[in-house]
Parts: structure tokens; C-alpha cells; sequence
């Protein structure tokens, strides 16, 4: 006997906020997605900037194939700030514009059924990075706080390539590979040299917590690149281990860099541990993130701290469960401390926003066939 359970969507977590709002009965063609995460944020003790504002993190509008065999193509769309954090001015302003954050076509073929399934896909054009996409996957805060990897240069989420996956014995190991020109996507190719990076995925054990079935995943990287006119060393480690379950979850994260933002010789690394429990399943839960980067290895003194934590209402169940995949209401802070030679400013620890009150709303909704079915035996 076979049960059926939802394919990981393609930013390796829930699918987000939609157009039209509506279940459609195929499993077939185009879906679209729509994600925003908005709120309101007060820094009370920032001298310089103490000050309050409305944001808008992230909107995000994508359409994915859901039913992948053998055509599979995406367009997915993101906002960002028209000037960028070295620009003076942008686009009318620094008003929020439109870019591509990937848009790719591939093939995939699967074979066999339950655990002795395995499957195969092959996609090119602009491709999510094959580490970042991996660590997603088992991270459920990135409306809370993007991932380590995410930050100060360490990856980006997308580049311009060619990207491989393969999955087998019923999608508890995965392998990606990426072949990209290592610039991201917001420049294009810079020198000769093409960024090689390679994920592993295991899920090591299948376990019951609390009544209720739960993982071990564990996950590493590496990645071989260059970046700039020069061509300048840009490699990566990186590895996750994260354990989850129906009402609690915990994860870290790590990668270490040798070579960054240009500069072959310099190394730094990042460490990122989560938690996240429901204590009235499923509405209401708990959440908190602690960071540590050292920003510039060969510097002992020099680091960066931030610590996140949250209470949240999950309303997706309460609104329409069919359509809605996340709605989520945080409520939290936010810490963020930081040597002198580790501040973003070098030598001026105050440019570092030390605390932060948010108030956050994430929406992650899709119209259109949902997401494909594959069999797994029960358990």
C-alpha cells in the first residue's frame, strides 16, 4: 500500500503567495506562485538610526511546470531596490523594480517506483545554485532570515549555467551540479573561468519524535570558482545537518570561504544555528536564529553577531488550506552586535543596527495544478 506526498517545490521550501487564488484537480502544466513578506520594523536604541519603517523583504511572482516529464521550464520573477547598496541613485529614485531570478528550461525522466525510484533532470539558463537550493530545502525560516550562504557574498542564489540533479532510493539521496559563469545574477560573465559546485543530500534516518515521524538530513558542498576581471580564487565548504518533525525542527549550517567579494586571499566563514517548535499545532510556535561570521579569517578579533527570535500565528489552515501554503504573522527581534575591525564599516562599530522589533506578515500561495504526487511507502 502507497500513500502520496508533494515533490519539494523549486526554491526547496513552500510554494508562495498566487494570483488567482484556487485549486485546480489536474496535476498538469503551469503554476503560479506569488510570495511577499512585508511588515513593520522599529529600531528603539540605535542612536544614529533610530527610527522606524514599513518594508517589503521579498515579492516574488514565478510559473512552474508541475508535472515535469519529460519538458520542464521556469519563470520566476523578484523585486529589488533600483539602487544598489554601492549606487547613489537607481531607477526613478530607489524605487522596487522587476528582475529575473531564474528562468531556465530542462528535460527529466524518473525510474522505477517507491524506494528503488530514481530520477534525473538537466536544466539550463539561469539555474538556482545547487548549495543554496540544497540548504533550502530543509530550512523552513527563510522569511525569518535568509540562510548563512545567503549573506556578505558567500553565494548568490541564481547564476548563468547549467545545473544537474539526480535523486535516488525514493528521493533520500540527492545530488546537485552546477556549471555557471560565477558572477550571479546581476553581472555578467567577468573572466574565463566557470564556477564548478556539487551538493550531496542524504536523509541518514527515518525516526519517530513525539509521536510522529521525523528525519535526519544531512547535507555538504563544495564549490570551485573564480570571480572578477581577475579571475580571483573563490571556492567554498559548506555542510547542514538538520533534524525535523512534525512539531519541532532544529538545524545549523556552514560555509567557509577562501576567496571573497574579489579577494583572492581572503577567507572568512559563517555559522548558522535554528530552531523552530509549534506549541499549539498548527497554529502557534516559536522560532530563533543565532549567526556567527568571521568576516576576515586572518583577523582573530574581527566578528558578527545576530540573534532572531519570534513567536508566529500560522494562518494558512485557518484561510484557505487548498490555496494558501504559508500564511505566517512573526512577531520578534532582533540583536545584532559586532566587533570593530568586524563591522560592516570597519572601525565603526555603530554602523551595525544593534536591535530590531518587527512585525512581519509572509504570504506563499499558487494557483493551478499542485504540486506533482510520487509513491512512497508507508511507513
Amino acid at each position: 500500500m502507497t500513500t502520496r506526498r508533494p515533490l519539494p517545490t523549486a526554491d526547496g521550501w513552500a510554494l508562495a503567495g498566487a494570483i488567482a487564488l484556487g485549486p485546480t484537480p489536474s496535476h498538469a502544466g503551469p503554476r503560479a506562485e506569488l510570495e511577499t513578506v512585508a511588515g513593520f520594523d522599529l529600531h528603539p536604541t540605535a542612536q544614529e538610526r533610530r527610527f522606524n519603517e514599513f518594508t517589503l523583504d521579498r515579492a516574488e511572482l514565478g510559473v512552474r511546470e508541475m508535472n515535469p516529464i519529460p519538458l520542464d521550464y521556469e519563470l520566476r520573477l523578484e523585486s529589488v531596490r533600483a539602487a544598489g547598496r554601492e549606487s547613489i541613485t537607481g531607477v526613478d529614485g530607489d524605487s522596487l523594480v522587476l528582475r529575473v531570478k531564474r528562468a531556465w528550461g530542462g528535460l527529466v525522466q524518473r525510474f522505477g517506483t517507491g524506494d528503488s525510484r530514481i530520477s534525473v533532470a538537466a536544466r539550463l539558463g539561469l539555474v538556482a545554485d545547487a548549495w543554496v537550493e540544497t540548504a533550502l530545502g530543509q530550512y523552513p525560516l527563510r522569511d525569518l532570515s535568509p540562510l548563512a550562504a545567503e549573506r556578505d557574498g558567500f553565494f548568490d542564489a541564481t547564476d548563468l549555467g547549467v545545473a544537474f540533479e539526480g535523486r535516488a532510493w525514493g528521493d533520500r539521496v540527492t545530488v546537485r551540479l552546477a556549471w555557471t559563469n560565477g558572477e550571479g545574477r546581476n553581472e555578467i560573465e567577468q573572466n574565463r573561468g566557470k564556477d564548478t559546485t556539487v551538493a550531496v543530500q542524504v536523509e541518514a534516518w527515518r525516526f519517530d519524535f513525539l509521536d510522529a515521524p521525523a528525519s535526519l538530513v544531512l547535507a555538504a558542498g563544495y564549490r570551485d570558482g573564480s570571480a572578477g576581471l581577475s579571475g580571483a580564487r573563490d571556492h567554498r565548504v559548506t555542510g547542514a545537518v538538520t533534524a525535523s518533525g512534525a512539531r519541532l525542527a532544529v538545524g545549523a549550517e556552514y560555509v567557509r570561504a577562501m576567496g571573497l567579494s574579489g579577494d583572492a586571499d581572503r577567507e572568512a566563514d559563517a555559522l548558522g544555528l535554528w530552531a523552530q517548535g509549534l506549541l499549539i499545532a498548527p497554529y502557534w510556535g516559536l522560532a530563533v536564529r543565532y549567526d556567527h561570521r568571521r568576516p576576515v579569517l586572518a583577523d582573530s578579533t574581527a566578528r558578527q553577531d545576530a540573534v532572531r527570535g519570534a513567536t508566529f500565528l500560522d494562518l494558512s489552515s485557518l484561510i484557505s488550506p487548498d490555496a494558501v501554503e504559508r500564511c505566517r504573522l512573526y512577531l520578534g527581534a532582533e540583536h545584532d552586535d559586532a566587533s570593530r575591525s568586524g563591522a560592516p564599516l570597519a572601525g565603526v562599530p555603530s554602523a551595525t543596527p544593534t536591535d530590531r522589533l518587527f512585525l512581519t506578515l509572509a504570504l506563499q500561495a499558487a494557483s493551478g495544478p499542485t504540486a506533482p504526487l510520487q509513491d512512497t511507502p508507508e511507513k
